[in-house]
């Protein structure tokens, strides 16, 4: 076999596309590699120009591209085509013209290596590290609030907002964000077509008070004021600062790295010019071949049709002589039966991919893919193998090779790093949600407390009034009495006769008898409202600490059950069965929230009117409280879920799915657990356990989980 021949049965099996036109731009010769990529067969392109086989816009892409190339000399470009598979690939073409002596064009030789793959996978490796970054700075920013008016006039900043912008609280307060140019473009646009239930994300870059440049990413949602549906916004904003600053960091670095692989670019372009000389003889095409074996990042090995190793490019030789051990893959020698060192080897895998490669000789098979590991001087490393036949004089074997070692330990500690940071993002956004509906409940109780206040100051003197007004009373028909027996003793019959009169037209018998039960009655409401205002103030617990302390629960539950009688009365009967309990250490104004949620929702399930029991009992230590209902029960499959965040069976707008969760999180708080049993359609029993003394060790409070009964 002439070295010629070779060389073009190689340039035929190598694994990317090749192509000669004469002079008049008209195929003379292209490998199987571009007749597959086009959907033709050997022969087809031969003579024909590219507008007569290819779509007009591809045919016009690749001789613009020819006719640049015999403009300017050796180009390399980057362009994207449809395969006739219609797929879009983006190649590299290389295009070398040829010239005779009198410099007239004798043909154009172009090379095209498929880059889509390495693209996207540089653009997904690049946002995901892009991601992770952004995400990664995130979670270190303070928290930078505001809410302005709808006019952008300030309500509120946080103090991370006045440091960072360099302004007081009170320079803030009533100042517009249009007079501070905190405002992005398009901002007043996007807020008219903004709802209430709707929120916008946007980055804005300001000034601060100093004059120092600063950046926010800012998420913003509208809210109305109930009294006077006034519209105001809450802002809550992260600092990019330092992101941006490295973006522009990044963007010189990139601009001086732009300029260096231009020149480096500069370089090579002589090189190719070089080597463009050196191709325009068909008699130097082995040479060329050897240069392109030499210039590929992949190993390449060819072998003969007898399995023998007959040449290595450079990235083989480099990692067999620095890296390589004996008795692997990589420890054969050129000239040796390469088939049959494989199955010297030890490891099955190398005698199967023996078996492979003699399959391909024999013509049972084409080509062959595998990733197989093994050992060397750097330690364990990861290879993409591929082998094709390729047909010369007799049919040989051209086996490529990749490290995939780095692109395989990065891909699963991205995967890794990812999943944590979403983890970490789901157990962010818990705490927020369960932090705000904290903070929505101590404002309920400063309110409740509030209104407490104001009842009872009238409360107060209508109860005093009323208490002076039974003495008055008292004494006035005391009086009354005086005179009657006084007129009695007077023999004046038309005096009798008139008071008589008088007497029956007032129903003055009636009336002294019903004064007393009017007065009884309006001390007994009286007390009801003080009682109802007593047990709101008990239920809010404003004047509270959130400190631990012992508490009646009986007490506490009937105080809930006053809360909440109104919207209960209407739908089941109370029961209460109560043991006596000893006092329990714990938050009082806690565990009102956890009865508060439990008879609320024991209410919500009930559909018809039913029953609600309130068991109480201890033992061994514990007490145990159950709240059991007559409603629908809950279906098996999802016991599982009801304390997650956000779950709810409810219809949309008619729960927030955070009661269950958060009264999972406060008993559990108080090392105690909750117990749930329920039967579709007959009913379901909650169950808390909760210790009567919470465990102590060094004076202070530790975080144990006991065990209960069931």
């Amino acid at each position: 076999m002439s070295g010629m021949q070779l060389s073009e049965d190689v340039l035929c099996a190598l694994p990317f596309a090749i192509w000669h036109k004469d002079g008049t731009l008209r195929y003379v010769w292209a490998n199987p590699e571009w007749q597959r990529f086009l959907g033709l067969t050997e022969g087809d392109c031969h003579g024909r120009l590219d507008r007569d086989m290819l779509p007009r816009r591809m045919a016009d892409l690749l001789e613009i591209g020819d006719l640049r190339a015999i403009s300017h000399g050796t180009s390399s470009e980057e362009i994207t085509l449809i395969n006739h598979d219609q797929m879009e690939r983006t190649l590299r073409l290389h295009r070398m013209p040829h010239f005779d002596a009198r410099h007239q064009l004798t043909g154009l030789t172009i090379i095209a290596t498929d880059t889509t793959y390495q693209q996207l996978l540089s653009q997904q490796l690049e946002m995901l590290m892009r991601e992770m970054d952004a995400q990664r700075q995130a979670l270190h920013q303070h928290a930078l609030v505001t809410i302005t008016r709808a006019d952008g006039r300030y309500l509120y900043a946080s103090e991370p907002f006045c440091r960072l912008t360099g302004y007081a609280q009170q320079e803030l307060l009533g100042s517009s964000r249009h007079q501070l140019d905190f405002v992005p473009n398009d901002f007043d646009q996007r807020l008219q077509t903004l709802h209430f239930v709707e929120a916008i994300r946007f980055e804005f870059h300001g000034h601060a008070k100093d004059g120092s440049d600063f950046w926010l990413q800012s998420l913003l949602v509208p809210m109305a004021n109930k009294g006077t549906g006034e519209r105001s916004y809450f802002e809550i904003s992260t600092d990019i600062t330092s992101i941006k600053q490295r973006e522009e960091s990044l963007e010189s670095e990139v601009h001086r790295r732009t300029e260096e692989l231009s020149r480096m670019n500069a370089v090579l372009a002589m090189d190719v010019d070089v080597r463009e000389q050196v191709e325009a003889d068909l008699r130097h095409q082995h040479a060329l071949v050897q240069s392109m074996l030499a210039s590929l990042t992949e190993e390449i090995l060819l072998l003969s049709g007898k399995g023998l190793l007959l040449q290595t490019n450079l990235p083989w030789d480099n990692f067999a002589g620095q890296a390589a051990v004996d008795q692997t893959l990589h420890a054969a020698v050129a000239g040796d039966n390469f088939i049959d060192y494989l199955r010297s080897l030890s490891h099955p895998l190398y005698h199967a991919l023996a078996d492979r490669l003699q399959d391909i000789l024999a013509g049972a098979i084409n080509s062959h893919e595998m990733r197989y590991s093994e050992a060397s001087r750097q330690g364990e490393r990861h290879f993409a193998l591929t082998a094709s036949a390729w047909i010369g004089e007799e049919r040989g074997i051209i086996i490529t090779e990749r490290d995939v070692t780095d692109a395989q330990q990065n891909a699963i500690a991205l995967e890794k790093r990812n999943t944590e940071l979403l983890a970490l993002n789901e157990q962010l956004r818990d705490v927020q949600h369960q932090l705000l509906q904290s903070e929505k409940m101590a404002s309920i109780g400063q309110l409740a407390a509030g209104i407490a206040h104001e009842i009872n100051n009238p409360i107060g003197y209508v109860n005093s009034n009323l208490g002076a007004l039974e003495r008055y009373l008292t004494d006035l028909i005391g009086l009354v009495d005086e005179y009657e027996r006084g007129l009695t003793a007077l023999d004046h019959a038309p005096l009798h006769d008139r008071i008589a009169k008088a007497r029956r037209a007032i129903d003055y018998e009636f009336m002294r008898t019903d004064i007393d039960a009017l007065l009884s009655e309006s001390k007994e409401g009286i007390s009801r409202v003080k009682r109802i205002v007593q047990d709101l103030k008990d239920f809010s617990r404003v004047d509270s600490t959130q400190e631990w302390g012992m508490a009646d629960l009986h007490a506490a539950i009937d105080s809930t059950l006053n809360i909440v009688n109104n919207e209960l009365k209407y739908k089941a009967s109370i029961i209460k069965e109560y043991d006596p309990l000893p006092e329990v250490e714990c938050v009082i104004s806690q565990l009102n929230q956890v009865f508060l949620n439990m008879l609320v929702n024991a209410g919500h399930a009930i559909e018809h009117h039913g029953c609600i029991t309130i068991r109480t009992r201890h033992d061994d230590g514990q007490v145990c409280i159950s709240f059991i209902d007559t409603g629908k029960g809950i279906p098996a499959e999802l016991l599982n879920r009801i304390f997650d965040p956000f779950f709810t069976t409810k219809p949309v707008g008619q729960g927030t799915g955070l009661g269950l969760s958060l009264s999972y999180g406060i008993v559990q708080k108080h090392h105690g657990r909750i117990a749930v049993n329920s039967t579709p359609g007959k009913g379901t029993t909650f169950d808390i356990w909760l210790p009567i003394l919470q465990p102590i060790r060094s004076g202070e409070r530790i975080d144990l989980m006991p065990e209960f009964p069931t």
